[in-house]
């Protein structure tokens, strides 16, 4: 049994932190705002604080909304820079940039701790039912030392690379995933405009190569109208913009990113912000009426 700090029990995060409890191991967790903290968090200790969390704990976790809460919930005051033990193992689940992974790993080293990030993908449901895929940045021992947690959590488990390469490979997907999202959007409301039934469209993706299962899924929930929040869509507009950093750094030159981050950006100017990736499509079938 390990003893395990989770910082973090948001959609993601609760999800991780009931699965780590129902594997016999001792979890208290921690979040910013104690009334959106989910329900059926069965065997994780809810506490007070920061501190409280990660009293003793060998694990940590933080699974939280981006680079600005990262910075909140470690180095404010009571933060778990402050409060983190000597030799714990801290699994950073952020999206975030590979910069700023890189700096933090500094920053705990100097409290004798060891930082690694680790995000995932997947989303809410991947998260409850344990079959995230998580990336690794750090030693072999540090992902041999986790692994037997990230395995309770996940269907795949990659050892990326050192600090950073997990977070530029977690960027470097959510790149493709808002480019299927938006050509969906793209798409849908061209197939609506031009008279292809809606019934179609999803029996078409099942079919062809290209159906992936993400278009697949989201355009049928999107043609019915259904944008309960997997993924927020102002989430995928902050790691677009972290993807826009990342290649600005890396020298290359990304045309279809700012297309992204203007279709996304309008999207969340428009009140879709806290609906799912894919109410896009909802902006974009509303942007085309605007247009008669």
């Amino acid at each position: 049994m390990a003893i395990i700090g989770f910082i973090g029990l948001g959609i993601m995060g609760g999800g991780m932190a009931r699965n780590l409890a129902a594997a016999g191991h001792q979890v208290t967790g921690w979040n910013r705002t104690r009334a959106n903290i989910p329900d059926g968090l069965d065997g994780v200790t809810i506490a007070g604080s920061i501190a409280a969390a990660v009293k003793g704990a060998e694990f940590v976790f933080v699974s939280v909304t981006g680079p600005a809460a990262q910075m909140d919930v470690i180095f404010d005051e009571g933060g778990l820079l402050e409060h983190v033990l000597e030799g714990a193992l801290v699994l950073d689940a952020t999206s975030t940039s590979p910069e700023l992974a890189q700096s933090l790993y500094e920053d705990f080293a100097e409290q004798g701790a060891e930082y690694v990030d680790a995000p995932v993908f997947g989303s809410r449901d991947e998260a409850a039912t344990g079959k995230l895929d998580w990336l690794f940045g750090g030693t072999a021992e540090q992902f041999a030392r986790a692994k037997p947690l990230l395995d309770v959590m996940s269907k795949s488990a990659t050892h990326i690379g050192p600090v950073g390469t997990a977070a530029a490979m977690k960027l470097v997907g959510n790149l493709m995933v808002a480019a299927q999202f938006v050509s969906l959007a793209e798409g849908l409301a061209i197939a609506r405009r031009a008279g292809v039934p809606d019934a179609v469209i999803p029996k078409v993706l099942d079919q062809v190569d290209f159906g992936s299962a993400l278009l697949r899924n989201n355009a049928k929930s999107a043609l019915e109208g259904d944008f309960q929040p997997f993924f927020y869509l102002r989430h995928m507009l902050k790691d677009a913009h972290l993807v826009a950093d990342l290649a600005r750094d890396q020298g290359v030159p990304v045309l279809g990113v700012p297309a992204a981050v203007a279709s996304l950006t309008s999207a969340v100017n428009a009140g879709y912000g806290d609906d799912n990736v894919s109410a896009l499509v909802a902006w974009l079938q509303e942007a085309s009426r605007s247009e008669d």
